[in-house]
């Protein structure tokens, strides 16, 4: 009996009490990307008593803290902070020990892809800066063409934008502009055109959509009748211009556990191998 009630306390003790910590506990049971009728759901289960509205200034409390973040899907996700700074929001995350968020992926994926595109570029010229809340350098933006800084005023008004953003100097000299998705879970089709509208608005060469999940042979025939992975984009950037180059979409699964993205997972074809002429 003694040993019952002694479990019975601990697994009480170790029950997140906070409405942050709830917050929590709903995005990682929902797999990192959680509606807030799931996170009202969560919190009202574990305390009956709390209004919608109280939730929901706490969440955007935790936002302002930086500590979460809501996608372009109108879901929240968990995001990472570090040493004396991590929130309550986040210590519950790593104490359970479940799936890692969307935002644990944006660090691992960009020091990755600085190196391929570091090999791929003039002279090691590339830059990737995590763009998920909207922070673009001046250094990022001073590439950008004055015909396209509108650009930056639409993501704003919409709050969405490229997770990872940047570009490299291609080996003729001009600037190649790079965006990248990224996804903590199995892609839907809605993923492949949402990497496709960031990869249109910067007039990207390189549109990455990259995933912790294998891309399905569903999608996969899907895009053999629909094409959902290419788009044209006006040669040299120009909008006025009457020439068009046929772009893709790159996905490719990114390893967790070794911090790589498998390269026999690239399709429709790999960018750092396939015949740029």
């Amino acid at each position: 009996m003694r040993l019952i009630v002694h479990l019975r306390f601990t697994l009480i003790e170790n029950l997140p009490k906070t409405i942050a910590d709830l917050i929590a506990k709903a995005i990682t049971e929902s797999g990192g990307r959680a509606k807030l009728s799931q996170i009202y759901a969560v919190v009202t289960r574990s305390r009956p008593n709390t209004i919608n509205q109280a939730t929901r200034g706490v969440l955007y409390t935790e936002r302002n803290r930086g500590a979460v973040v809501q996608n372009s899907d109108t879901t929240w996700s968990l995001t990472t902070k570090s040493g004396r700074q991590q929130s309550s929001i986040q210590h519950i995350a790593q104490k359970s020990g479940l799936k890692r968020t969307e935002a644990d992926m944006y660090e691992p994926v960009m020091t990755e892809l600085q190196a391929l595109f570091g090999v791929a570029s003039n002279n090691g010229q590339c830059h990737l800066e995590i763009t998920s809340r909207g922070q673009f350098s001046y250094e990022l933006k001073d590439r950008v063409p004055e015909s396209r800084n509108i650009v930056f005023a639409f993501l704003e008004k919409r709050k969405a934008f490229p997770d990872i953003t940047g570009w490299i100097e291609g080996k003729d000299g001009n600037t190649e502009f790079i965006t990248v998705e990224i996804k903590g879970q199995a892609i839907e089709l809605d993923d492949i055109y949402q990497a496709k509208k960031y990869s249109d608005l910067f007039g990207a060469k390189y549109g990455l959509l990259i995933s912790d999940q294998r891309l399905s042979p569903e999608l996969k025939r899907l895009n053999r009748a629909a094409n959902m992975f290419y788009h044209l984009e006006p040669e040299g950037g120009q909008p006025d211009s009457d020439v068009y180059d046929l772009r893709k979409i790159y996905f490719a699964q990114f390893d967790l556990r070794k911090t790589k993205i498998m390269p026999e997972t690239w399709f429709p074809a790999n960018p750092f191998t396939e015949d740029s002429s």
